[in-house]
C-alpha cells in the first residue's frame, strides 16, 4: 500500500500520529492548525511534510513487522492479543510472520483503520521518513 508522504501524512493526522524533530521534541500533528503551536506541543500538516522532506523530523510510527513480535509468547498489539481467533478468520493472511503491505491492501477497512488508530507505518513510508515508536 504505498502512498506518497503528504497523502500518509495527512490521513495519519487523523489518528494522532506523532513527529520527532531532531533535538527529540515530540509533537502531535493536528490538521487544523498552521506552523507549530509551542503551548499545545502540536504541528500543521503542511511544516510536518516540510520538516519531514528536508530531514528535520520523523513520524512516530511502528513498523508492521511489530504485528508479528512476540512479548510474554503473544502478539504484542492489543486488538490482536485479544481477538487473535477472530482476526485470523476474518482477515486473507493466517500466518502472522508473513504480514506485509500487499496483504494489508486486502485487509478490510476496519483493520487498517485500527492499525492506523495504533500508528502503525500502514502505507509502507520508507523509513527515512518514520522512526519507530517504543511501545
Amino acid at each position: 500500500m504505498k502512498t506518497n508522504l503528504t497523502k500518509s501524512i495527512t490521513i495519519h493526522s487523523a489518528y494522532g500520529v506523532e513527529v520527532v524533530n531532531n533535538n527529540g521534541t515530540v509533537w502531535k500533528i493536528d490538521p487544523t492548525i498552521n506552523g507549530y503551536n509551542n503551548a499545545t506541543k502540536t504541528v500543521g500538516i503542511a511544516d510536518c511534510i516540510y520538516d519531514i522532506q528536508y530531514k528535520n523530523a520523523k513520524l512516530l510510527l511502528h513498523s508492521l513487522d511489530k504485528l508479528t513480535q512476540e512479548i510474554d509468547g503473544k502478539i504484542h498489539k492489543k486488538t490482536i492479543e485479544e481477538n487473535e481467533l477472530y482476526y485470523s478468520s476474518q482477515l486473507p493472511f493466517n500466518n502472522w510472520k508473513k504480514i506485509d503491505y500487499e496483504i494489508i491492501k486486502k485487509c478490510p477497512n476496519w483493520f487498517i483503520e485500527d492499525l492506523l488508530a495504533n500508528h502503525y507505518n500502514v502505507f509502507g513510508l520508507s523509513s527515512e521518513y518514520f522512526k519507530e515508536k517504543a511501545f
